[in-house]
């Protein structure tokens, strides 16, 4: 093994020695193993969401015969892995229907027609409430989840 001579203390040399001759390689591994890390992460977390998701499509709605179940007079929803269960209700005019917050996330559930209701935020673990005096079919949403989705409809 040859040795080096320098002006540099002898410490200097030891690091020298031990350290990859081929520091701008080592930098440029270092990097596309962060980018694949980063790359790793937003595919599982996008996985996720989508497994989350009912419908294939991402989209959570009420069918027909979901909307037509029986009437209440008090309505209840839940939330839980971003979805409302039931996704549909049947009130009846004048009713109150709840929000349960069962969920890891903030939601809310809003009105997608003309501002007809909004619970605001509902924290996890929380609830909210609202009351339809006017009879219809109110779809609704979560402001900060848009493809959570839902129905309310509101009877005489």
């Amino acid at each position: 093994m040859t040795v080096w001579k320098s002006n540099l203390p002898e410490w200097s040399i030891l690091i020298r020695r031990r350290m990859p001759s081929d520091i701008p390689g080592v930098l440029r591994l270092f990097d596309r193993l962060l980018v694949a890390l980063g790359v790793a992460l937003v595919l599982t977390t996008g996985g996720v969401a989508l497994l989350s998701q009912k419908d294939g499509g991402g989209e959570q709605s009420a069918s027909a015969s979901q909307v037509e179940g029986p009437v209440s007079k008090e309505g209840r929803v839940g939330i839980k892995a971003f979805k409302y269960m039931p996704a549909a209700v049947t009130v009846k005019a004048g009713s109150k229907v709840t929000f349960v917050n069962d969920d890891t996330a903030d939601h809310t559930a809003t009105s997608t027609a003309g501002g007809a209701f909004d619970t605001d935020r509902i924290e996890k673990g929380k609830s909210g409430s609202i009351t339809l005096r006017k009879p219809g079919s109110f779809d609704y949403i979560c402001a900060y989840h848009p493809f959570m989705k839902g129905k309310i409809r509101v009877v005489r």
